[in-house]
């Protein structure tokens, strides 16, 4: 496993690095425009498994870095939760760099070119940094989610076949939940008394803790049918 592990992450720790410099940049971009640094957090941590998910692909691609990796002394199972790691500990790398990033904004905020109004509101997200990492794992937990909508696909059939499936599937699903969810539930006034309990301070831990839960629930899931799907496929 740790062989796996290693020898996908060697592949794109210089992509890796060089998008945490792209991220600084967005970063401040969007926090100094928006004036929040929760918004900030939220939109580079979304950015980064979608990313990484497409990176992995492009690499299956080049120089037949696919069958190179399918002779390596590693199942086939080892490689595609070798994969999946990579994503997910990249992923969580990003969202630590991110918040980071929100805390230095926030002490630096008052001599940025922002106006009164922009500088008091993240001065009082400051005092909840707890809000600003909430706000930056929904965002990443959003993404990785749908990428494991993705990741069985690509692996099965590469970036290229997959993408003629994965618009149906997709299709699909936001039919299912558009057609189930208005029939199961209250929608206005769930998502309404929804919204009003998460944004108490006091209540971000168990959302943290729910969203991780949901998370690693689904990524398992996936992991699991790709697993399956990559052990037929012929190299």
């Amino acid at each position: 496993m740790k062989a796996a592990i290693l020898s996908e992450f060697s592949a794109i720790k210089n992509v890796l690095l060089q998008q945490f410099a792209i991220y600084l940049i967005v970063g401040l971009v969007i926090g100094i425009s928006m004036g929040t640094t929760i918004a900030m957090v939220a939109c580079i941590s979304a950015m980064a498994p979608i990313l990484m998910v497409f990176t992995f692909a492009g690499y299956d691609n080049m120089n037949g870095w696919e069958r190179f990796r399918a002779t390596l002394p590693v199942a086939r199972e080892s490689l595609v939760i070798a994969r999946y790691l990579n994503v997910l500990i990249s992923s969580i790398a990003t969202l630590v760099v991110a918040f980071v990033i929100a805390m230095v904004l926030g002490q630096l905020s008052p001599v940025l070119p922002l106006d009164a109004e922009s500088v008091q509101t993240i001065a009082d997200e400051m005092r909840h940094p707890l809000t600003v990492l909430g706000g930056g794992f929904a965002g990443m937990s959003l993404i990785l989610m749908f990428s494991s909508l993705l990741q069985p696909f690509i692996l099965r059939y590469g970036l290229t076949k997959a993408l003629r499936w994965i618009p149906a599937a997709l299709m699909v699903l936001f039919l299912g939940v558009t057609l189930i969810l208005p029939e199961v539930i209250d929608a206005p006034q769930f998502i309404a008394d929804f919204a009003t309990w998460v944004e108490d301070p006091g209540n971000i831990p168990v959302v943290i803790a729910g969203l991780a839960a949901i998370t690693l629930g689904a990524y398992c899931i996936s992991c699991a049918g790709a697993i399956a799907l990559y052990r037929k496929k012929e190299l």
